[in-house]
Formats: C-alpha cells, structure tokens, sequence
C-alpha cells in the first residue's frame, strides 16, 4: 500500500515577461485560433507556450465549446504562470480557456493505459474521510496488484481527475492512498463525484467563493481570536504566488487583549480597503489575533507591485506601527497550520 500526497513539482520556474503572455494571445487570435485541432496548430502551440514553459491541447469534446487547456506540469509557479496566462485571454469569441483539465463526462466509462495494461476506471474503488474541508481517500483497482508504486500513483492520481477534473482534485482531495486492496465499503468515480459535490456546497456560497469560519483558542500570548477561509489551496489562486503577513498592533482591548468593538471595526475597515485596493492582484484569506496584535495572512501576485502596496497602506494603521513581511510561498505553505 503507497500512501502519497499529490504535490507540484519543486522545480521552481521563471515568471514570464509580460510580452511573452501578449505575444502568445497575439498569435492566438492571429493564427493559432484558426489552425486550432491541425498539426501546424499543435506545433504552434507548443512553440508559442515553451518561453512560458508550459504546454497546451486543443479539447474538442464538445464541438459547440472547445476548450484551449494550458498545462502547467505540475510546478507551482508554472502553474502561476499558467493562471496568469489564463486571465490575460481575450474576450469571449466562443473558446473556453482553462488551465486544469475538465472531469470526464462519465469518469466510469474511461479506459486508461499504463505499463502495458488498459485499466477500465469502472472497477476503481474508493473509500473517504473527511478532514476538515477535504477527503483523505484510499483508490483501489484490481490492476494495482500487477503495477510498481508508481504506476499506481500516476493511476490513482489519473483517475480522480477523471471524476473530479484537476482543479476539484486538488481543491477537495487531501492524502492519498493507493491500495493494492480493495477498501471495505468502497464506491465508484461517480459516487465520489456526488460524495464531493455535497462537500463544496457545505465549504462554498452561492456564488462558489470559500466561507469562512471562525476559531477561538489560546497561544504564547494568551486568548486568540481568528477567522479563516475554507480551501487554503493555491488552487483557488495559483497566480497569487507570494505570501504577505501584516502585523498590526492595536491599543482598544476587552479583558483577553483582543480587540473592542471600535477596534475590531476599524481593523475590519482597513482589510477592506487593502483587499480592495489590491483587486485581482490579491486575497486576504486569513486574520488572527492575539496579544494585542492582529496578522492579516495575505496572498499577493509577485508580477505586480501588489506587495509594495500592502506596505504602503500598512503605513497608513494608525494603532501602531505595522509591520509586514513577504515571501515566495506557490505551494500556500505558510497558512498550512490555519486550514480546516
């Protein structure tokens, strides 16, 4: 039995230059739209996409919606590239632009090939359990049996994204187990489908953003208060590649030092202006405080001057002096300890 965790490569990549993204939809619309599905236009993606080092495919599933899927590898700040790459894209002219592969219209009738074995994803058996705002899950498949670790993984891995696509994996899956066993009380790809549908509508509003929740506890400096957002992935934002804490010290404190109801609003006030200031360039996903002290958990897009202007508006708290500190962080692991 492997257990693994699906994780991006540790490859650090380059951030792309401006023009490269604007040369790329420069030939899209020019050229490559039009030659999309034929050989010279698989060749000129692959030409147009490699200083950005990435990849891409031409979907055709549906011949009404096809998509163009640009393919990150893995990497985490290629996968901020790929985003960004994403949002840059032209307006609507009938294509849809992704950078996570689509779930399979029916997961359970794909058929996949490893190692000189085809695989039928009807037989693959899944068993969950829920922790915090994701499933650990153990995959199991007859197959399994006759395959090295890793061929399992790559399989496991495979398979989940064909029930879920690759963002709902990354978004709803936590560990991962590839069982040589099958796992007692085990479902089917579609089971899991509906079993993760259940769990976003508990996680997300209407309008699909994360809620947040509250948690109360104790740390070094006595009482702490904080509020956290559901789904502290890099897959919600991977563009939003650097990690920002603002530390703001406040003087209006109830009897545990955390903030009164007048600093508590005018610590509110001024998130609100930072997020808004920062727009799509930004996100806010995290406050706690402790001590005298509230830590806005910050993640920021390192292609812009997002950072300089949390630290210019950071200048402007007038409780105390605030302090922020920045760090490159495309894997979200300095808000690990905060998800739920």
């Amino acid at each position: 039995m492997a257990l693994f965790r699906r994780s991006p490569g540790s490859t650090p990549g380059q951030d792309p230059s401006r023009e490269h993204v604007e040369e790329f939809w420069r030939w899209w619309t020019q050229e490559g739209r039009a030659a999309a599905g034929t050989p010279a236009g698989a060749a000129g993606l692959t030409e147009h996409l490699a200083p950005l080092g990435l990849t891409g495919e031409v979907l055709h599933d549906d011949p009404t919606a096809p998509v163009l899927l640009v393919v990150a590898g893995g990497d985490p700040d290629r996968r901020a590239t790929a985003r960004r790459l994403v949002l840059a894209a032209p307006g609507d002219d009938g294509w849809t632009v992704t950078d996570h592969r689509p779930a399979a219209p029916a997961p359970e009738e794909v058929v996949l090939f490893s190692d000189g074995e085809l695989v039928d994803l009807d037989r693959v058996r899944v068993a969950a359990r829920m922790q915090g705002a994701q499933l650990d899950v153990t995959v199991h498949h007859p197959a399994y049996a006759d395959l090295p670790v890793e061929s399992r993984q790559h399989l496991t891995v495979q398979a989940l994204d064909a029930a879920l696509g690759e963002r709902g994996t990354e978004l709803w899956i936590g560990d991962i187990v590839a069982a040589s066993t099958p796992p007692v009380d085990g479902f089917g790809l579609t089971a899991l489908r509906a079993v993760v549908a259940d769990l976003e509508r508990q996680h997300v509003d209407a309008d699909g953003r994360p809620r947040w929740v509250e948690l109360q506890g104790r740390g070094p400096t006595g009482p702490l208060s904080a509020v956290v957002r559901r789904l502290l992935v890099p897959a919600t934002a991977p563009h939003l590649d650097t990690y920002v804490s603002v530390s703001l010290p406040y003087r209006g404190r109830d009897s545990q030092r955390l903030p009164d109801e007048a600093t508590a609003a005018s610590l509110e006030a001024f998130a609100t202006r930072l997020t808004d200031e920062l727009g799509r360039s930004g996100e806010l996903v995290a406050h706690l405080s402790t001590g005298g002290t509230r830590t806005l958990h910050l993640f920021v897009d390192s292609t812009t001057d997002a950072v300089e202007q949390v630290r210019t508006t950071a200048r402007t708290w007038e409780g105390g002096r605030a302090t922020v500190h920045a760090m490159h962080d495309p894997s979200w692991d300095a808000v690990a300890h905060l998800r739920q």
